[in-house]
């Protein structure tokens, strides 16, 4: 994959001022951007105003520690995705497995090994790149997926408004026998079913996309009861076999 170093942003965070001009040196060598911050604090801070690609976190610091910090970035929904890897000088395993479970991605052991945490950084950039591509194509194609959705819901619905509206101009206008009255009924009701679907499909959308709140509204069953037992009164007249299916 071939990716510009100098498109990527380091955040360094360390109590030690040695480690920082070491990390920082090491870093800005192969073009990368860095800031840095003495304690988890500033770090939030930092975070808060510019958006890294990558966190080197200490563990052991004053005020904050590196695994408190990690929590409340992951704890964020904004900073959750940033990938941080600790700086440590502790192999206990119990440690590294509490930073695993906190969502780090990584550790490196000081003394640094310039090769080996260059090769560490330049992974985890290049798997956070790919996975921020990934992102993107995803709510891409949610939008596309929503654009044409309300696309065929709004071809359907202007197809069927002009069949509803002349089912009920008939109904009103013309004297009908009783049998085509039905089946005029039965027309009108079926697109007014259709679109009454059509409709719920939009809010179910808009719920999906949490852009509506659901309210309750009273449901009156008798006029629900009223339709089904209509449809079903021109199905037995016209000898048309129903079958009930109940859930297990």
């Amino acid at each position: 994959m071939n990716i510009q170093n100098e498109n990527f942003r380091i955040l360094i965070v360390d109590d030690t001022i040695k480690n920082i001009q070491v990390l920082g040196t090491i870093l800005r060598g192969e073009s990368y951007l860095t800031n840095v911050a003495q304690d988890g604090l500033k770090a939030l801070e930092i975070v808060s105003l510019v958006r890294p690609d990558l966190i080197l976190l200490d563990i052991m610091m004053p005020e904050l520690d590196g695994f408190e910090t990690c929590k409340r970035l992951k704890d964020n929904p904004d900073t959750r995705d940033i990938p941080v890897v600790f700086l440590t000088a502790k192999t206990e395993i119990d440690d590294m497995v509490h930073g695993f479970e906190l969502g780090a991605v990584d550790y490196i052991t000081k003394p640094f090994n310039p090769t080996e945490l260059l090769a560490r950084v330049r992974t985890h950039l290049q798997v956070y790149h790919l996975q921020e591509e990934l992102r993107h194509q995803l709510g891409e194609n949610a939008r596309l997926k929503r654009e044409q959705e309300a696309f065929l819901r709004h071809e359907l619905k202007n197809n069927l408004t002009p069949i509803q509206g002349y089912a009920e101009l008939l109904l009103k206008t013309v004297e009908l026998e009783e049998k085509p009255k039905k089946w005029m009924a039965s027309i009108f009701s079926g697109t007014e079913k259709i679109v009454s679907l059509i409709d719920a499909l939009r809010k179910l959308q808009d719920l999906e996309s949490n852009t509506v709140k659901l309210t309750k509204t009273p449901v009156h069953v008798q006029d629900m009861i009223q339709k089904i037992i209509a449809d079903l009164d021109i199905a037995f007249e016209h000898q048309v076999p129903i079958n009930f299916e109940h859930p297990p």
